[in-house]
């Protein structure tokens, strides 16, 4: 089952913003060099889906690089992409031609955050719990976000129901 708990995509004339942009906006356009512009558009998107799956088995998948590596195909990531995966860690993937840098933020039992520049200029974050995954995603980019969002938590739900399989079996 997916829902939807939130998806607004919009210009990035100031005026026309949800309430919070504006600092978002700030944030992004403060913290990068005057000549770093960003191009694209502001999307944000909140999907929370569930999964059969418990709370480690979910923190595995979505922490541990071996993991995301499997079910985040065909994305590539960088040498620097190691485990453990630990606060101030920064690492790129490419999707295709187009690099994202990402910085880790936040990284608890249940929460992981990244800081994205470059091909996305914003942030994602996951969340988790026993049975559910949820993932918000916020940023300036020409790249579909919330297709490819979509994407990930599908495949992600699809790559702990083979796991779950093998275990069955074994």
């Amino acid at each position: 089952m997916l829902t939807v708990l939130n998806i607004n995509i919009v210009g990035v004339e100031p005026s026309r913003q949800p309430i919070g942009y504006s600092r978002f906006y700030h944030l992004c356009h403060c913290s990068k060099k005057a000549t770093n512009a960003m191009f694209g558009i502001y999307q944000q998107s909140t999907l929370r889906i569930e999964i059969d799956a418990t709370v480690a088995q979910l923190r595995r998948s979505l922490v541990q690089p071996e993991h995301l590596r499997q079910w985040l195909w065909p994305q590539q990531f960088s040498e620097s992409f190691k485990a453990p995966l630990r606060v101030g860690q920064t690492f790129s993937s490419y999707v295709g031609p187009i690099r994202i840098d990402h910085t880790i933020e936040a990284c608890s039992e249940s929460t992981i955050r990244f800081l994205l520049h470059r091909g996305v200029d914003g942030f994602h974050e996951w969340h988790w719990g026993d049975g559910w995954v949820q993932s918000r995603l916020e940023g300036i980019s020409t790249l579909p976000l919330n297709i490819a969002q979509t994407t990930s938590l599908l495949r992600l739900q699809l790559f702990l129901a083979v796991q779950k399989r093998r275990e069955d079996v074994s």
